[in-house]
């Protein structure tokens, strides 16, 4: 008798622990579930918020800021003043002493041209966006939605717009009349040129723009 109650004794025992390891493992499941569930939610919510993010971003495009930040047609000759001046120095150096030696002065007018437009295009893409004058005047060169100028983009506003404004000089007069003051190589490149200082002056007053904190 006393051997079977021992006996019954170890069966139930034996029950009992398979039932707490069967409940144990039970919680755990379940708390792992419910982790599993929080981290898909804490994703999708995040993942909702960056899209956001990215949308109010793609939305506040740099013909969307204050017209303050647009640099005026003043500071933009002055820069290009600067700029002639450089290419004039540069051809001093370069396209004169080629003109002597080949005899090809009847070609000066358009070396000369020749020169301005390799002049802003390479320098404009590799700065992303400066020139010489740029860089003195704290102007900038900047693509609608983009960080970085796109060559072609280069191409079209350094070269073929800049040589007709060349050819039409009075057009560069449209910076005091259009609300982003652009000209027309600007217009058809969807580029602007914005003031630094402006920028500048926006972060260290704290001001937003677009709902968002300035930063340049």
């Amino acid at each position: 008798m006393d051997y079977e109650k021992d006996n019954n004794i170890i069966e139930r025992n034996e029950d009992i622990q398979e039932e707490v390891l069967k409940n144990t493992y039970e919680a755990e499941d379940k708390h792992d579930t419910e982790n599993a569930n929080n981290f898909e939610s804490v994703y999708e919510t995040k993942s909702h918020y960056q899209n956001e993010n990215t949308k109010v971003k793609s939305e506040d495009s740099v013909s969307r800021l204050p017209r303050v930040f647009f640099a005026g047609f003043f500071i933009r000759m002055i820069a290009y003043l600067i700029d002639s001046f450089a290419i004039w120095g540069l051809s001093r150096i370069t396209i004169n002493p080629l003109m002597n030696a080949l005899s090809i002065w009847h070609m000066s007018e358009f070396l000369t041209i020749l020169a301005t437009l390799l002049y802003f295009s390479i320098f404009t893409y590799l700065s992303n966006g400066y020139t010489l004058g740029k860089m003195i005047c704290s102007i900038r060169l900047v693509e609608e939605d983009r960080e970085r100028l796109s060559l072609s983009t280069v191409i079209v506003r350094e070269i073929f717009g800049r040589f007709i404004m060349e050819k039409i000089p009075f057009l560069y007069l449209m910076v005091i009349f259009t609300s982003n003051r652009q000209h027309l190589a600007d217009m058809l490149t969807d580029t602007y040129v914005i003031s630094e200082k402006s920028f500048e002056a926006a972060r260290y007053e704290n001001i937003e723009i677009g709902g968002n904190r300035c930063e340049v």
